[in-house]
């Protein structure tokens, strides 16, 4: 369990978990994350198991301005001006995935659930790995998600991953979720950001 900010035996053990196929769980604006780098086939089947995860359920990814643009593309100006305006936040984008990337990262339809967190320690963590980042709840799937790191150990327990430890984190709703592949843009999930207030862009 290593404390933020991070010190520099932290950062250098954030940093071999994320360069050498670890995960990481972590707090982000909303709730305790588990990620790893999500360009690694080996890092997401082991979220995956941990989790006790179904493999037909995608992962969202977490990344900074340097890997948005590495991972998604699109023509919309309307894309841009959700973008310029609430990231980065509590909200995952469903974009159009670049066709290089390894389909594991890819959802339905060659697509990609990218949020760019406003949380200074996952952009942090980015740097570190120098990778974009698995953004999945630390949580046994069907499990409630966890809002502080008793509660990540006591779901995961001996198999707890290298731990971020932020303490209880406030109460906040999930992330909103957008799907910008689709006309017009439709909610997967209401959220953090008003519905209402994201209508006006779409």
């Amino acid at each position: 369990m290593v404390q933020y900010p991070f010190t520099k035996e932290s950062s250098e053990a954030i940093q071999s978990a994320l360069k050498n196929e670890g995960m990481v769980c972590f707090p982000t604006e909303t709730i305790y994350g588990l990620g790893g780098n999500a360009l690694s086939l080996k890092v997401v089947e082991k979220i995956f198991a941990l989790k006790k995860r179904p493999l037909e359920k995608s992962l969202s990814v977490l990344v900074d301005q340097e890997w948005l643009g590495k991972l998604a593309y699109w023509e919309d100006d309307k894309i841009d001006r959700i973008i310029e305006d609430f990231w980065p936040g509590p909200l995952t984008l469903v974009l159009p995935a670049r066709r290089e990337l390894p389909e594991f990262l890819k959802g339905p339809n060659q697509t990609i659930a990218l949020r760019w967190s406003s949380s200074s320690v996952v952009q942090e963590m980015i740097k570190l790995g120098e990778c974009p980042l698995i953004g999945t709840s630390a949580n046994l799937s069907g499990m409630p998600s966890c809002s502080s790191s008793a509660e990540v150990v006591e779901q995961f327990g001996d198999q707890t991953p290298l731990l971020v430890d932020s303490g209880v984190l406030p109460e906040n709703p999930p992330t909103t979720l957008l799907d910008c592949t689709r006309t017009p843009f439709s909610f997967i999930r209401s959220g953090s950001i008003d519905q209402k207030i994201l209508e006006d862009y779409i």
